[in-house]
């Protein structure tokens, strides 16, 4: 019972898949999924359509062929229900009664018509015909999108005994594409059903943008020329046509003076403003937006916290960095940099989980690359790889370089992204060491952390998403006592502060400042990128904090290599004390007091001395001689 069920299962889905009757002239493909529609090559009884047979080694004379279709009958053929026949004493060549049969193919479809049984002629005989006393037509369709009805493309064909065969040529068997192309965009291939895109989309119907922005030139906030740069496609660069098909937009502003440079650059002319702005490139019904990707730069920048005071530090207004003096350090100055007894910071890199961390006197600042997200249009994550302890250590021994300061590098393979993540990290060690990253010079510390990271070639779901690098950063004692070295518990012990007020993207750095028992760790982020070997604005974020750590978010363009390059430094505050009594218990006024009240009681005394002497000294000195005269008497 099973093998009868499976075989008429399998003769079932076969006619279903390759002989499909036709249902008032509509067809479906199911190969190419693609629907056809016959109706319109249909003809009125008295019409026919018409095929020229040669005469061949089978059939010695020639004839032709009159055929319709959709069932249509003929009225030539003289035959009832007729829908071929042979010029050649009008024989049956499709007949309603028996119907057609389709066979589909991947690039089009064959409508096979079968005469009746019939009475063999003399000269006419089909008995020995693959379907004996049968003649069989087969009418082979094929896709010329050119020809919107038909077009017989050669001959008719005897192809054995009573087996005919016609080629047709129609656009009403082509493949539509998905999407018609997104047109203008794309261009459909009728007869493969794929979609040409042009420089500018993919996808199957050329839906998907390949358009983006990975960097874009700042200007000052009195406007100016900006270069966008990215992938644009390929342009005809006549001026009337970029103004008409091509707009830009920074925050409000339209960009005016549009030029189409070549594929990857386009320069254009921008108004004044101030702050971070989107940008977004309309191109006639695709476009693209860079979130907060464009700066308007200030003329004078200002410093954190004014570099504390005048005799802390200078402000270079053109940089927004301090230059610290007489003995302070620390981004805004506000660190002690002289004090020979003051607790020095040791960096060290965890050579197996690639975090690093930055301790000083009982404080341990640890530093790890959190994780990569990928973000879409509106800031929602569709991806977040995790990366802490993941890393690779990539050179074998401990690299140093001219200043002894060790380096270690670390990468990770993404492979759901195909992405490679490598980056190093610097201890610095003995002296101030001088860097320079985006146009952006500045010093570290001794005992600082300079991390360099690079993204290299990330499978973005999208070209409107973009990518985020996650920075954790948090804050702990060596153990469980709060007392330091020294044993200064109480003088030093100050509370955890978690301090973002200097993280201001209008700036050319961004601060973090996490601060306890007299000291502070920094946290620095030029608020630039090397984006696909340019430098262009980036913009840092808070993405999460707790009560001892803090999660920056690093938002990168739409790179294939993204090169940061943030640093870390432990710094001792100036009011750090090197040493302090036991017992605090006692008010600020106790010590004073015990060293300046005997000294002040000795003074009254004599004062108060000397008074009585000088008012009494002819009595001392008569009491004097009395005493002396007593003493001879005896």
């Amino acid at each position: 019972m099973k093998i009868i069920l499976l075989v008429f299962l399998f003769i079932f889905l076969n006619n279903f898949i390759t002989k499909v009757e036709c249902s008032d002239c509509q067809y479906f493909n199911p190969i190419v999924n693609q629907p056809y529609n016959l109706s319109s090559l249909k003809l009125i009884p008295d019409l026919k359509y018409t095929v020229a047979f040669p005469s061949t080694n089978l059939s010695s004379t020639s004839f032709e062929t009159y055929f319709n279709f959709c069932n249509g009958t003929l009225n030539i053929c003289n035959v009832t229900g007729a829908t071929a026949c042979q010029s050649i004493g009008i024989f049956q060549l499709g007949s309603i009664d028996v119907g057609e049969t389709v066979n589909y193919t991947s690039s089009g479809m064959t409508i096979v018509y079968r005469s009746k049984i019939f009475q063999p002629i003399t000269g006419n005989d089909c008995s020995d015909a693959p379907e004996p006393n049968r003649r069989k037509t087969s009418f082979v369709f094929s896709c010329n999108p050119n020809i919107p009805k038909l077009n017989v493309t050669a001959p008719g064909l005897e192809i054995q005994r009573c087996t005919y065969g016609v080629q047709i040529d129609t656009s009403l068997v082509c493949r539509d594409c998905p999407l018609n192309c997104s047109q203008p965009h794309g261009t459909c291939n009728r007869v493969t059903g794929e979609c040409e895109c042009d420089s500018q989309t993919n996808g199957k119907g050329c839906e998907l943008s390949r358009i983006y922005i990975n960097s874009v030139d700042s200007t000052t906030i009195n406007g100016g020329t900006t270069y966008l740069h990215g992938y644009f496609g390929i342009y005809n660069t006549t001026t009337t046509t970029t103004s008409q098909r091509l707009s830009i937009k920074i925050g409000e502003l339209q960009c005016k003076n549009i030029q189409v440079i070549n594929d990857s650059t386009i320069q254009c002319d921008i108004g004044p403003g101030e702050g971070i702005k989107d940008v977004t490139i309309i191109d006639m019904d695709i476009s693209y937006t860079g979130k907060q990707i464009f700066q308007y730069t200030k003329i004078k920048h200002s410093c954190p916290n004014d570099c504390t005071s005048s005799s802390n530090g200078i402000c270079n207004t053109d940089s927004g960095i301090c230059t610290c003096i007489n003995g302070f350090t620390g981004f805004n100055c506000n660190s002690q940099d002289s004090n020979p007894d003051a607790p020095s910071s040791k960096p060290n890199i965890n050579e197996t989980t690639g975090e690093a961390s930055i301790s000083n006197d009982g404080s341990n600042y640890q530093i790890s690359i959190y994780s990569l997200v990928e973000l879409n249009f509106n800031g929602s994550t569709v991806n977040e790889f995790l990366l802490s302890n993941k890393w690779n250590k990539t050179n074998n021994n401990n690299n140093t370089n001219n200043d002894n300061n060790r380096i270690v590098v670390f990468s990770q393979f993404i492979s759901n992204a195909s992405c490679t993540i490598e980056y190093s990290i610097e201890e610095v060690i003995g002296k101030n060491k001088n860097y320079s990253f985006a146009g952006v010079n500045f010093t570290l510390s001794p005992g600082s952390l300079k991390l360099t990271v690079s993204i290299q070639n990330y499978t973005y779901h999208s070209t409107l998403n973009s990518i985020q690098l996650r920075i954790k950063s948090s804050l702990g004692d060596y153990n469980n006592s709060n007392n330091n070295s020294n044993g200064n518990k109480n003088c030093n012990a100050k509370k955890l502060d978690i301090n973002t007020n200097d993280f201001k993207n209008d700036q050319s750095l961004n601060y973090l400042t996490i601060s306890k028992d007299s000291k502070t760790f920094y946290g620095r982020f030029i608020n630039k990128v090397i984006s696909d070997g340019r430098e262009t604005f980036m913009s840092t974020s808070i993405v999460g904090q707790r009560t001892d750590s803090i999660l920056i978010g690093l938002n990168l363009p739409h790179c294939k290599t993204c090169l940061i390059d943030p640093d870390f430094s432990l710094l001792v505050d100036q009011d750090y004390k090197t040493s302090c009594d036991d017992d605090d218990s006692r008010p600020k006024w106790f010590l004073p007091v015990v060293i300046v009240a005997p000294a002040v009681g000795a003074a009254i005394i004599i004062i108060i001395g000397s008074i009585i002497y000088k008012r009494h000294r002819v009595g001392i000195r008569i009491l004097k001689q009395k005493i002396k005269l007593e003493n001879r008497q005896q």
